[in-house]
Order: C-alpha cells, then structure tokens, then sequence
C-alpha cells in the first residue's frame, strides 16, 4: 500500500535576494501544486536576519514524487533558483505517521524523536475529538448512503478520520503540544 511522502527542503539565499526567492517560490509553488499526486505545498519564510527558508512538499505516493523529481519543469526551477541560493538546498524525505511527529525546525540535534508513550497520548488525546465529531457526522451520512453494511461505514468513516488527521488536525495539535512532546 502506497502512502504520501513529505519533503521538507531547507534553502539559504543569498543577502538581498528574498525579492528574487519570494518570487521562485511563487512560481514553483503554482507548478508544483499542479502537478499530478501534489497534494500541497507550505513554504515558511525566514526569521528576520535568517537566510534560510523552508519548502514543504507532499505527494499522495513515491512513484507521483519521483515524476515530479525527474520532470523537466521541476529541473528547470531548480536552475532558476541558482541566482539567489547561497549553498545547494538540503532535502529530507518523511512518510506517513512521522510527519506527525517531526521535531520544531531548526533543532533536530537538540531534540531527538518523542518518546512513544508521549507520541500515544497526544495521538490519543488529538483523536479522540476527531473522531467524536466524525461520529456525529459522517458516520450518519455513510449509514444512510450504505443502510445494513457497517463494514463500509467503519473504513469510510476511518478514511475520512486518516485524511484530516494526516493533513490538517495532527500537523496542528502536534505544534501545540510540543512542550509536552519535546521535553528536555
């Protein structure tokens, strides 16, 4: 079973180029969000006196991410960036639940991955209204769109309950709770 990858890139530009980097990500963030499988793009701008910025990328598979890393379009943004790109980008590759669980930017070294029954209770505690609300909701709908097959209520609803974990509650509850999740 295929499931989506994230790539986080990290790119220093050199001083007084934001302008030209501003524009880059611009237009690679419109390329790149049309490409087939993208499933979004997030880009997050430098601190004031940071050269460095942060693409964040996701493909719904590795086979959609790899056309993307061999397509022409993407190689010829990538020799547009080379004006304004202080040193080559640094790329790292996440699949599925880790991207969860990623450390806050910039501190890998000082923050090794979660302990796992920290990762548990903020999955549990961030699920649990999830999948509260989710019952209240779809699972209805997907009773009344399939009557006497609760089999296909149950996948249907968790599907619904992956996806908005995965792309939007997760991402969220995890920056919340990094003071819990990254204790020193």
């Amino acid at each position: 079973m295929s499931q989506p990858v994230t790539v986080i890139v990290h790119r220093k530009i050199k001083p007084g180029q934001a302008a030209a980097a501003e524009e880059w990500m611009h237009g690679v963030s419109d390329v790149l969000g049309n490409f087939p499988g993208a499933l979004g793009v997030e880009v997050i701008r430098p601190h004031p006196g940071s050269p460095e910025y942060t693409y964040i990328y996701r493909f719904v598979d590795y086979d959609r991410l790899n056309a993307w890393h061999e397509s022409e379009e993407r190689q010829e943004w990538l020799h547009r960036s080379q004006s304004f790109m202080a040193e080559p980008p640094q790329y790292e590759e996440i699949t599925g639940l880790e991207y969860w669980f990623t450390p806050p930017a910039g501190s890998s070294a000082a923050h090794p991955a979660p302990k796992r029954w920290r990762q548990l209770i903020v999955s549990w505690v961030g699920l649990a209204p999830l999948s509260y609300l989710l019952s209240l909701t779809t699972l209805p709908f997907f009773r009344q769109v399939f009557p006497d097959m609760p089999l296909i209520h149950s996948v249907l609803n968790l599907g619904v309950l992956l996806w908005i974990a995965s792309y939007i509650w997760m991402p969220r509850v995890t920056r919340l709770a990094q003071g819990f999740l990254y204790v020193k």
